[in-house]
């Protein structure tokens, strides 16, 4: 597997500096920390001629079951590379607050990190090197397959912010779906469908005012659990997560233009104004009906609570980050483990899908706001974000 340009081989730890960027997308690192000139201190337009290579690499990421499994393989990408990955796994708010205080301080003690679109990337990407001097050199070598093999609406959500330089890859991407116990929908199908009037399935052809309706059923008419839904709306960056799959189906834009479907850009301005308007309110005013015949532990769960609720069978269904999978279908970890399924989130009542969020990527200094792309969109979306309604 060796060649010129510094991949590894087989048969030891070869690779060069000069191949890092193809041994770190192996890994699914992001991007590289910068400590040279310009854009606050994590910029350069070229990429440095004759480095040493890497013998040791600090990564800092929120605790998320991609970064728990990647966390798994370090030892193999030791082996591969000779070089050491500490790996440090904490959780949102810890990891917000530690990057911003390494990135504005200037310490350099992570090289590279995931990146928070929201809380890290938008914020501080000017402290984050910019990836594009290494990939159009050709004395780097390139990620495993280039560059183009990445989802361009990842990409760009991931890894490009407010100059359109990429400073990160696109590492988890989690996308905001509709999760929900199956065997209580197809148990009150039929008695549901008399009552309610429309079909009693999830799907993206229901809208956010079926979906109220469903829930508000459960609440009075299934036993198999307290409550129809739960949502992550503590006042967190969870809840605008949240209720931006509202926002933006129901019509909504942040700004004049922007309205989380892809292609949608924010404006370059300077005096930015935003149009919450009628379609907002709207919105508003249906979130917090939603949220007042929910679980009423929502206003106190970010996504990790609403999923072990979900997990524990104290809600029917909720909106939920689609790595939760792996928790909510493992029988070690979930009491629905067998009764679990997955669809795209509803329409809201323009008829717009919903469109929430969160990739998460990881960087060297930021994490990058995508072009955020609908789970109910044709093509994948994004959280955390963890991030909103696209995500």
């Amino acid at each position: 597997m060796g060649d010129d340009n510094g991949h590894t081989s087989n048969d030891g730890p070869t690779t060069k500096r000069r191949g890092f960027l193809a041994a770190t997308g192996a890994a699914g690192v992001a991007s590289i920390a910068g400590c040279s000139s310009g854009g606050g201190g994590g910029e350069t337009t070229t990429p440095p001629k004759d480095v040493e290579p890497a013998s040791e690499i600090n990564f800092i990421s929120e605790s998320t079951p991609p970064s728990v499994a990647i966390k798994g393989i370090v030892d193999e990408f030791q082996k591969q590379t000779g070089i050491t990955v500490n790996m440090t796994l904490v959780p949102f708010n810890n990891y917000s607050e530690k990057i911003a205080s390494d990135l504005t301080s200037k310490s350099g003690n992570y090289q590279a990190f995931y990146v928070d679109p929201y809380v890290v990337g938008a914020k501080y990407y000017p402290y984050i090197q910019s990836l594009d001097p290494f990939i159009n050199s050709d004395d780097w070598a390139d990620v495993p397959k280039g560059v183009n093999d990445f989802i361009d609406s990842h990409l760009d959500a991931c890894g490009r912010y407010g100059d359109g330089r990429l400073r990160a890859f696109p590492y988890d991407c989690p996308t905001m779906m509709w999760v929900y116990r199956d065997d209580i929908i197809n148990k009150y199908k039929e008695q549901a469908e008399k009552d309610l009037g429309f079909p009693f399935e999830p799907g993206p052809e229901r809208t956010w005012q079926e979906y109220f309706e469903m829930a508000k059923w459960m609440n009075e008419n299934v036993d198999e659990v307290p409550y129809g839904t739960g949502h992550q709306a503590k006042q967190h960056d969870s809840l605008q997560c949240d209720f931006h799959n509202v926002f933006w189906a129901h019509g909504a834009e942040d700004f004049t233009g922007y309205n989380g479907k892809p292609g949608d850009e924010v404006p370059k301005s300077d005096k930015i104004t935003p149009t919450f308007a009628e379609t907002g309110v709207g919105a508003a005013e249906f979130y917090k009906n939603l949220i007042d015949i929910a679980h009423p532990g929502s206003t106190t769960w970010t996504w990790s609570g609403v999923g072990q609720a979900f997990a524990q069978g104290k809600i029917a269904m909720c909106p939920e980050w689609h790595e939760f999978n792996a928790m909510f279908t493992n029988p070690d970890q979930s009491q629905v483990a067998d009764k679990v399924s997955w669809s795209l989130l509803p329409q809201g009542t323009s008829g717009a899908p919903t469109s929430t969020a969160g990739p998460v990527s990881a960087s060297t200094s930021s994490r990058v706001t995508p072009r955020r792309k609908p789970p109910g969109s044709s093509s994948p979306g994004q959280r955390r974000p963890r991030f909103s309604s696209v995500s």
